[in-house]
């Protein structure tokens, strides 16, 4: 399964739409509009039936996202401290997440298989990247885990930007 997600998602968390190979929309994102504080999303199936909802948790040392799907989380998706690459887990499924976050160019995999690919891509839109699912039982969690890595990345670059003024 082949999913696409339009780049720079930040300017546009009010709300977008997940798209599929032939372009088609398969989910919509709705996220906290307004002065945001943390990142709240919740993804939607095309008749407006919620799916799951990601949640910044606010207190913690490293960035830190809850996954539920059904009021019950399913997912907790940390940055882990490291020395030389940025790494993400993903606790409950045992993922961990590697490669380079700002060019959209990384994997989902487990101790056993890869389970995603994310990569830039240039056939739907000119700036989207794509998730590739090797099974689509954890779409919605591998969807959360781009769409947190993405926050993380917009917040990082702003700090950046603020601190070279």
């Amino acid at each position: 399964m082949k999913l696409f997600i339009k780049q720079n998602l930040m300017s546009a968390f009010d709300h977008f739409y997940v798209k599929d190979e032939q372009g088609f929309d398969v989910y919509e994102v709705r996220g906290n509009t307004g002065i945001r504080v943390g990142l709240k999303l919740r993804i939607y199936d095309l008749m407006n039936h919620e799916l799951c909802y990601i949640e910044q948790k606010n207190v913690s040392l490293l960035p830190t996202f809850k996954v539920f799907k059904d009021g019950v989380q399913v997912a907790t998706i940390v940055k882990k401290f490291t020395l030389v690459k940025p790494k993400y887990v993903v606790e409950e499924l045992g993922w961990e997440i590697e490669g380079d976050f700002l060019a959209h160019e990384y994997v989902i995999k487990d101790s056993v298989e890869e389970i995603a690919t994310i990569s830039k891509d240039w056939t739907l839109w000119v700036d989207s990247f794509s998730l590739d699912m090797q099974r689509e039982e954890h779409v919605l969690e591998a969807l959360a885990c781009i769409l947190a890595i993405d926050y993380v990345v917009d917040e990082e670059s702003d700090d950046i930007k603020i601190s070279n003024k």
